[in-house]
């Protein structure tokens, strides 16, 4: 059994998502997300920068398929992506405040393995 001493996160890359901005919110709700403005924090977790938003900042909240495989342990989640996020988080050995748990998936088929909790 391989045993892994150090761990990397990183946040989605945010070419993928600048033009989402540039659409309208018709555009937006007809591809099934949805522009939405920050009102409180904690509670909008951009994925990018892996943090929460500030209030009043802006956000696309869409689905996002993060395991896109032709097969059973094919997999997507609502996502908020911030406007403007310029660099993807990435770090070794840390896990940012915005993740509360972390559900782990096996390498090679993609299955649910198990959940990672913070131990308080």
């Amino acid at each position: 059994m391989a045993f892994m001493s150090s761990f990397r996160i990183t946040g989605l890359d945010p070419e993928k998502f600048k033009d989402l901005f540039a659409r309208t919110d018709e555009e937006l709700v007809a591809g099934g997300a949805r522009r939405v403005v920050a009102d409180k924090t904690p509670g909008f977790p951009d994925r990018i920068e892996m943090r929460d938003l500030n209030v009043g900042e802006t956000a696309i909240l869409m689905n996002y398929t993060h395991l896109d495989a032709a097969s059973p342990y094919r997999s997507s989640h609502a996502i908020y992506v911030r406007e403007g996020a310029g660099q993807a988080y990435d770090a070794i050995d840390e896990v940012p405040d915005v993740l509360a748990f972390i559900d782990v998936h096996n390498a090679k088929r993609g299955c649910f393995a198990a959940r990672v909790e913070r131990a308080r």
